[in-house]
């Protein structure tokens, strides 16, 4: 390899380097991690497709939607729980229940518990281990819609956020390597 090459494979790998560097450290958390930013948008989404499927119109009220809370899971662990109120009649709520039974039912949500109808509760937990429930408001005429995130580790996602993974980038910078070698 001559000193032009030389020069050329090392301005290749400051290129590479630089650019990895700066992907790096710009690239979101990797989607296996759950960050408690991602766990309150989850639930909220989860929460607004429920109440879309509600029977009539229903239009989420951002009023109605109760403040995210993170408690604690396990030792180091926490999650994140949001619950919904829905102003239903009495004699509305059991239309109400079935069309969220069906509704999680159909997006392969796993039935954990129904109460009804004894106990206006019934719990579904999806693939991500998310948890939805439906309960009997505090209010006279009222459900309850609740999403829980699963249990994560605060620090490891605060860490997955400085400190990403990048994968492929050695692939790159090998790739790049060896087609300066073939030239």
């Amino acid at each position: 390899m001559g000193r032009s090459s030389g020069v050329g494979c090392i301005a290749v790998l400051v290129t590479v380097g630089v650019a990895s560097g700066i992907y790096y450290f710009a690239a979101p958390a990797p989607e296996g991690v759950l960050t408690e930013k991602r766990a309150e948008e989850r639930t909220s989404q989860y929460i607004a497709s429920a109440v879309r499927a509600l029977p009539g119109e229903s239009a989420m009220d951002e009023d109605a939607l109760l403040p995210a809370v993170s408690a604690p899971c396990k030792t180091d662990e926490e999650k994140v729980s949001k619950s919904y109120r829905v102003a239903v009649g009495s004699e509305d709520e059991a239309e109400a229940a079935e069309a969220l039974v069906d509704h999680w039912g159909r997006r392969g949500y796993t039935l954990q518990k129904d109460m009804r109808p004894d106990e206006m509760y019934v719990l579904f937990r999806n693939d991500d281990g998310f948890r939805m429930t439906l309960r009997g408001s505090s209010d006279e005429d009222g459900l309850s819609i609740s999403a829980s995130s699963p249990c994560f580790d605060p620090q490891a996602a605060e860490a997955a956020e400085r400190f990403p993974v990048v994968t492929g980038m050695w692939d790159r910078v090998r790739s790049a390597i060896g087609g300066m070698e073939q030239e």
